[in-house]
């Protein structure tokens, strides 16, 4: 089929009209231009500083263990690879530096560079007092603490540049609009002369520009996986196959930061492991008496490593989940032995806070799902409810196919579930917590995310909610949250009794979180 291009289509259309619509058609192209050269300008300069933090990350966290390696034992080899570093440091955010230019996020690159100017002098001084038989042990480890705080700012910029874009993908959803209400404002003054016509002309313009704009919208939200499907007119059509370029590239660089993130996980298993043999070892008294100090701060330790190995062990379970690689080993299970089975695993923490747990399942409900991760999933949600729950407070769970009352801690009190259909089943939550505000709700399964109200609360890896919803989504189900009756947080699970389907082949899920 031929394509048309949107002033041939004009030029047909209106044929003595050329002038009025000329006008038009003129308006819409450059608007259209300058649409087509943001998306380029975000595919290209705005990807490329992204992808070159990423590489500034690594190296800075190379040359810092490159230092520890060259105190210890100074082999000038190191020295020289030391220097090599510096030099692609400055490079990179040089060029991140000139990337940004005349924008915030330039002059905060130019901040950074700065700063690793001033790094890279210490640097380079401790190598050659290493060189000359100097102790600097204690300098190279400031000076590692101070590079890896670059490391983080580095990353916080990396992430305002995709906030960046984010913005301005909402830009391109307003100027596609602005297209789109300049066609219509063309069409309407033809309107008396050929208004069938006119019609059948802005729908074939407009019809794209929203299709466009939906996509950029979908982008805007995370979305990298959307495509234009139809890109209408010539002009139009080489707008979407650069939005399609840019939406593919976007989700090779998420792509790219979710499997750094695995990788790093993956590498810290082993040595964590280590420490926590060694701090065990050494609290047994396996190698002599300890003080009642070095006891504590020896406990300290070993509740970071274990609260770190736990954050790992959730960083990995996530990625495999999400890369489809874990096969559910569907069963028929009841659910108010999922519910029960979660509840053993905080049992110590409701004892401790002396907690009361009002629930009750009245029909045996029967579901096919992977027992051993759901039972993880539910885990997730009541350990949430337990961790912000005051002390001898209430937490109030329900599980039921369809709507179902469960006495609270006051008399002739209910717990409301949602109606469900026949062929679903309904987990509910509930705590008397510090809740969560409306507007963050919709963050909460973010990964590291703590609403504000939570933050001076207990802390934990800031995965569990994430980790929960994967899972959940993962057996075509999903997951509410709202307010409970004393102001608390309030959960809901809806999950089909019928299988889930396997999302592909790789490890079973049991196990998840092995060996974290």
């Amino acid at each position: 089929m031929t394509r048309f291009s949107l002033r041939s289509r004009v030029l047909l259309g209106f044929l003595g009209l050329v002038t009025l619509f000329g006008v038009a058609v003129a308006y819409n192209l450059q608007v259209i231009e300058r649409l087509a050269a943001s998306q380029t300008e975000l595919a290209q300069v705005r990807l490329e500083a992204t992808a070159s933090a990423l590489d500034g990350e690594r190296l800075l966290l190379s040359h810092a263990d490159l230092l520890r390696r060259f105190a210890v034992q100074r082999d000038p080899a190191y020295a020289t690879r030391a220097a090599q570093q510096r030099e692609e440091v400055h490079a990179l955010l040089g060029r991140l530096t000139e990337l940004t230019a005349s924008t915030e996020l330039g002059e905060r690159a130019q901040l950074i560079a700065t700063r690793w100017s001033e790094l890279a002098v210490r640097s380079a001084t401790l190598d050659q007092r290493v060189l000359d038989g100097e102790n600097v042990g204690a300098e190279v480890r400031a000076l590692d603490g101070e590079i890896e705080q670059l490391t983080q700012e580095l990353d916080t910029w990396a992430s305002d540049v995709v906030q960046s874009i984010r913005e301005r993908a909402v830009l391109n959803e307003e100027r596609a609009r602005e297209a789109a209400l300049g066609s219509w404002a063309g069409t309407t003054l033809a309107l008396a002369l050929a208004l069938v016509l006119t019609i059948v002309v802005a729908r074939s313009i407009t019809g794209p520009l929203d299709a466009l704009a939906d996509a950029t919208r979908e982008l805007a939200q995370g979305n990298f996986r959307h495509r234009v499907s139809d890109p209408g007119p010539e002009e139009i059509a080489r707008l979407a196959s650069d939005f399609n370029q840019m939406a593919e590239r976007l989700g090779q660089l998420d792509q790219l930061k979710r499997d750094f993130v695995t990788a790093i996980s993956h590498d810290l298993k082993s040595p964590l492991a280590s420490m926590r043999d060694t701090l065990e070892l050494v609290l047994d008294g396996s190698l002599g008496e300890l003080s009642a100090k070095q006891r504590r701060m020896l406990e300290l330790n070993l509740r970071s490593n274990e609260a770190l190995s736990r954050m790992i062990a959730d960083l990995l379970d996530l990625a495999r989940l999400e890369s489809g690689t874990v096969v559910f080993e569907s069963q028929p299970v009841l659910a108010p032995d999922l519910v029960s089975d979660a509840l053993e695993r905080h049992q110590t923490e409701i004892e401790r806070k002396q907690l009361r747990l009002v629930w009750e399942a009245r029909d045996p409900v029967m579901l096919c799902g992977d027992g051993p991760l759901l039972v993880g999933a539910l885990a997730n949600l009541i350990g949430n409810a337990v961790a912000h729950s005051p002390d001898a407070g209430t937490v109030f769970l329900a599980v039921k196919a369809q709507g179902v009352a469960t006495p609270a801690a006051g008399a002739g009190a209910s717990l409301a579930v949602p109606p469900s259909s026949p062929d679903r089943v309904c987990f509910v939550v509930e705590d008397q917590g510090p809740g969560v505000p409306a507007a963050e709700r919709s963050k909460i399964f973010d990964r590291f995310y703590r609403a504000p109200s939570q933050r001076s609360g207990p802390r934990g890896t800031g995965l569990g909610l994430t980790l929960a919803l994967s899972i959940v989504r993962a057996h075509d189900g999903d997951i509410e949250v709202g307010e409970g009756r004393s102001g608390g947080s309030r959960f809901v699970v809806q999950l089909p009794t019928r299988a889930a389907a396997d999302p592909g082949g790789g490890e079973t899920a049991g196990e998840l979180g092995a060996g974290a």
